[in-house]
């Protein structure tokens, strides 16, 4: 339970803060991930067992993950000490989306936060026809090419990495290079 006293600076502040997201960080503060106030991570635990939490923005240093308050940096370390791994759960990437493989064309699924991708009985033609078929398969369920890409870079490359965010990716699924961006921008 938070009792806010309004001031309306003080929360206007804090407002615009927690647009920048929750700072995951490794026990040396790299940055490793930014998620919304209020997304999911998993935590794989070292037994092989996963833990989904909702985290809450309390501050640029401080977090709330399932009921338990931590320092970013605090959080870190008790995660490294017990050989844990966070990945993010992003709201914005859908459960299941379908892709293609790069060197055969042939369709696949691919499910959030899972390494790899699903074998499917389709039975396709060439890399291309493969293409527009999955492109259609996703926008019948809803899924943008953003997504789609997102999901496709996530389970190659791990949920953790800038390419498993749909932000980072244009209408068209382009990636788009962000040199020099701000890190506080809202995921």
């Amino acid at each position: 339970l938070y009792c806010y006293c309004y001031k309306r600076d003080w929360l206007d502040s804090h407002i615009k803060n927690a647009e920048k997201g929750i700072r995951f960080i490794t026990p040396n503060y790299d940055e490793k991930f930014r998620i919304p106030d209020e997304d999911k991570i998993r935590i794989l635990l070292s037994d092989g067992k996963t833990l989904d939490q909702t985290c809450r923005y309390i501050d640029e240093y401080h977090l709330e993950v399932g009921r338990n308050l931590y320092h970013i940096c605090e959080f870190a370390e008790r995660m490294e000490q017990n050989g844990n791994t966070i990945i993010p759960l992003r709201s914005a990437l859908p459960e299941t989306c379908y892709g293609t493989l790069s060197d055969t064309g042939e369709v696949i699924i691919i499910k959030k936060a899972e390494t790899g991708y699903y074998k499917t009985d389709i039975e396709g033609g060439s890399k291309d026809q493969n293409r527009q078929l999955v492109d259609e398969y996703n926008r019948k369920l809803g899924v943008s090419k953003a997504q789609a890409e997102a999901m496709y870079a996530g389970s190659l490359f791990g949920w953790d990495v800038p390419g498993a965010d749909p932000k980072n990716y244009d209408m068209d699924g382009n990636f788009i290079n962000r040199k020099g961006r701000d890190r506080g921008d809202a995921r």
